[in-house]
């Protein structure tokens, strides 16, 4: 199971890792594979929201997120 920290204005999950999360995804940077964070908890991976972008609601709508979605369902 994946759980995604979506709210890029408050996050809820806070690694201490720079340039791992959802906003580096829905701006192309690196693999899904590096923004997706294993947990304590068997078969429960956690993605945070990554860096608080300048505009928040921009990069959650359009096709950008559309693709991301897609490529997150097929890991």
């Amino acid at each position: 199971m994946l759980l995604i920290d979506a709210d890029m204005r408050r996050p809820a999950f806070v690694t201490g890792r720079e340039n791992v999360g959802l906003s580096h995804i829905l701006t192309n940077t690196g693999s899904l594979s590096d923004h997706v964070l294993q947990t304590d908890v068997d078969a429960l991976w956690v993605m945070p929201s990554g860096t608080i972008p300048p505009s928040p609601r921009t990069n959650c709508l359009g096709s950008v997120c559309y693709v991301a979605c897609r490529r997150l369902g097929d890991v």
